[in-house]
């Protein structure tokens, strides 16, 4: 996911050229040697043998140079590299020329070494430069001919390899001369062409590559690529920030050992190895890990492995995406430790409005006895306006015991946390609820309806609770219901759920108020106009009761136009 810069790759070829050299010393030396004394061909030894060990010190020389220099500039400029390759090639050119001329000059065939060096140029090279060099080439070969032609320098024969001399025929050396020149230039021009086109695709190629890593190094993921042998062979920037390594610590090593600071892969109870079973499965997997970091510091991460398949269609390598969770991981560990606080100290709450209530309901319970007996002239006659404060009184004791009741019932519910569930008919649940609100509604002269579907029969769950829940709200109905009213109780059959409504032609509920009505001591505005003294406690008694059924309750009312109260019930419950 780091590609190799173009530089980089230009001091590697000019490294490449330096190997080659030392292959052609190699050669010039044993080729000396062999044709002297194997085939007997007359050559100037000393002369190849000098030239053979000047260009290994020359060779020796660019060695040393192109080291000191990457050494010291770790990114060393394109045009400084092409600068040395162009001169080891001229050099390179020089050398030959004199080679061949102590080696038989034109008699020589391995004049067409040139074209080497020409396919060399033009890969590493720009057209222009290698054209360049082809025409050194040219000029150098031609001036050795010229030279030797018109016996400005000694012409070494090729004796025992050629009848005779060659160096004077003027047509031989014209021919040889017109195909050397063009060979070298056709061979630049081919090469070229081709190189060019390889370069561009190359550039291509690159430009994908890096774009593709510029995509990988932006994710917000890790992404890790891992072998058969869990070896890692590639990671993007985001996992060795999650991990806190460098690329060349990580890649090449054992993700069991960088991820989890083990020797041995992902094992034990509970544990998933993610690669081990991609690899098995070929499928996607998805696990939650601990993972540590170079200072060992725990992080929690969301695993995605894939497969990644060879052309056999089986999985060549495991690429996975991680995801650092430990933020979230943490708020979830700090709500629950919060959420366990709150219920402790609801529970500590609920408990003391548990004996506070049950306290006060015995005294209340002496109290309105006590004020019973006074209000019957049970321990005298009492004038007008004594008898007018003992039964204010003990209106006010007997609204006060009702609400302390459905306090302490709402408060051990929420204790008790659970209700004792059996089979019983919905059908006579709901009959018996209306048979307790039916003197009511009869003193308002408020009717009555009950449309119960025949299919509404047994359900699982408290018959006390449920009783209590609709007598609640049948009740908050004839209460909030001018005279002369009605209101009804539906209850139909759905599938796995009975649904009930319980309607009104009351005075309703204001829109603003509806989502406050099952809190706890809530009374709406319009109720306390109607009855000042309520409990607010009735609403929030059914919701709990519909929710521990499993069930839901919801409300549509308009004020001055009645209310409808919709209640789900699970035949079954859940377990």
């Amino acid at each position: 996911m780091e590609p190799a810069t173009q530089d980089s790759r230009l001091v590697k070829r000019a490294y490449w050229l330096i190997k080659l050299r030392w292959i052609a010393i190699v050669c010039v030396g044993a080729g000396t040697y062999f044709s002297s004394n194997v085939l007997a061909i007359e050559l100037q030894e000393l002369a190849l043998y000098g030239i053979a060990v000047l260009l290994a010190l020359y060779n020796l020389t660019i060695l040393l140079l192109l080291y000191h220099i990457t050494k010291i500039n770790h990114k060393v400029p394109e045009s400084a590299v092409k600068k040395i390759i162009n001169f080891q090639i001229c050099a390179d050119l020089v050398l030959l020329t004199v080679i061949l001329h102590f080696s038989g000059g034109i008699e020589n065939p391995f004049v067409f070494y040139f074209i080497f060096h020409m396919i060399i140029a033009s890969i590493l090279l720009s057209m222009r430069e290698s054209y360049l060099q082809a025409t050194l080439a040219v000029l150098l070969f031609g001036f050795l001919l010229l030279s030797e032609y018109f016996q400005l320098i000694p012409h070494y024969c090729l004796k025992g390899f050629v009848e005779h001399c060659l160096y004077r025929d003027g047509v031989y050396i014209l021919g040889t001369f017109f195909v050397f020149a063009t060979s070298l230039y056709l061979v630049v021009y081919m090469t070229s062409y081709i190189a060019i086109r390889l370069r561009k695709a190359e550039q291509a190629l690159r430009a994908s590559s890096d774009y593709l890593g510029r995509i990988l190094n932006g994710m917000h993921e890790g992404l890790i690529v891992i072998d058969r042998d869990f070896t890692i062979k590639d990671v993007n920037g985001r996992f060795l920030e999650q991990c806190g390594c460098t690329r060349n610590e990580v890649v090449g090593s054992k993700c069991y050992k960088v991820s989890h600071h083990e020797y041995k892969p992902c094992s034990g109870p509970g544990y998933i190895c993610p690669a081990t079973q991609v690899f098995d499965t070929a499928k996607t997997v998805q696990v939650e890990h601990t993972h540590f970091d170079s200072a060992a510091k725990t992080h929690f991460v969301e695993l995605n492995a894939f497969p990644l398949l060879a052309t056999d269609g089986n999985v060549e390598a495991v690429v996975e995406l991680s995801h650092d969770i430990t933020e979230r991981k943490q708020s979830e560990q700090a709500l629950r430790e919060a959420n366990f606080l709150l219920q402790e100290k609801d529970r500590i709450k609920d408990e003391y409005v548990s004996r506070l209530t049950h306290d006060i309901k015995g005294h209340l319970a002496t109290i309105q006895t006590c004020l019973a007996i006074v209000r019957d002239s049970v321990a005298g006659k009492l004038d007008s306006q004594e008898e007018d404060l003992l039964r204010r009184a003990y209106a006010r004791a007997v609204k006060l015991t009702d609400f302390v009741k459905k306090l302490l019932r709402l408060t051990q519910m929420r204790l008790s946390n659970r209700l004792e569930m059996d089979t019983f008919s919905l059908n006579d649940a709901l009959r018996n609820a209306l048979s307790t609100v039916k003197a009511k509604a009869e003193d308002k002269s408020i009717t009555l309806n009950c449309n119960i579907e025949s299919s509404v029969e047994n359900i699982i769950g408290n018959q006390f609770s449920i009783e209590e829940m609709v007598v609640n709200l049948l009740l908050n109905a004839v209460k909030y219901t001018p005279a002369n009213g009605t209101v009804e109780v539906n209850a139909e059959d759905h599938e796995d759920n009975i649904f009930v409504q319980i309607t009104d032609t009351g005075i309703g509920i204001p829109t603003k108020e509806q989502s406050k009505i099952f809190d706890e001591f809530y009374r709406a505005n319009n109720a306390k106009a109607i009855e000042r003294d309520g409990t607010g406690l009735g609403l929030s008694i059914v919701k709990y009761i519909v929710e521990r059924h499993g069930g839901e309750i919801r409300v549509q009312s308009e004020e001055g136009s009645g209310t409808t109260f919709t209640l789900r019930l699970p035949k079954s419950q859940q377990q």
